[in-house]
């Protein structure tokens, strides 16, 4: 696959992006139901995330495929941090540098926005050290964990990533 891009969210692609936020096995259904309900925040303009959305051009196909999304939003209180609340690309789309695609267009975003720090949480199950390594081999540093947050034996970790000058990649 190739011509992949990232444009701002679009209506129409709230029912691709559940589909894409459900198909992955590390979301339960609970957390699918939020990050959709973030979606909707931005759709009717209640809140202040950014969610951009990438699209592949697929052979054969009439219109591009919505092949994942990445959710920013200032972190209130401070002046120049961001959370990265979410980012997805349905598996059978993963492995095309989707990922990777999104998180430069987030990082390029939010400086464009003034930010200067993105801060995200992710688990520190054993099902998560995909997507940890993927975090790694985008710059992203493992900053902190604190054991048995979301359960026992679920510890949250929360990655951070500098965007100044020597950060553009």
């Amino acid at each position: 696959m190739s011509g992949s891009r990232v444009r701002p969210l679009r209506p129409a692609d709230r029912a691709p992006l559940r589909e894409a936020l459900a198909a992955c096995p590390e979301f339960s259904a609970h957390e699918v139901d939020v990050a959709v309900e973030l979606i909707d925040a931005e759709l009717g303009r209640t809140a202040d995330y950014a969610h951009l959305v990438a699209e592949l051009d697929e052979p054969g196909a009439a219109a591009p495929r919505v092949a994942g999304y990445v959710c920013v939003a200032p972190i209130p209180l401070t002046d120049h941090a961001w959370n990265l609340y979410w980012i997805c690309v349905h598996p059978r789309l993963q492995g095309h540098g989707v990922g990777r695609c999104l998180m430069a267009a987030a990082e390029a975003h939010v400086r464009g926005a003034g930010g200067a720090l993105l801060v995200l949480e992710t688990s520190g199950r054993a099902d998560y050290a995909a997507t940890r390594a993927f975090y790694a081999a985008c710059g992203w540093e493992a900053e902190a964990r604190i054991r048995d947050f979301y359960r026992s034996g679920d510890d949250i970790v929360y990655y951070v990533r500098r965007l100044d000058a020597s950060a553009k990649e």
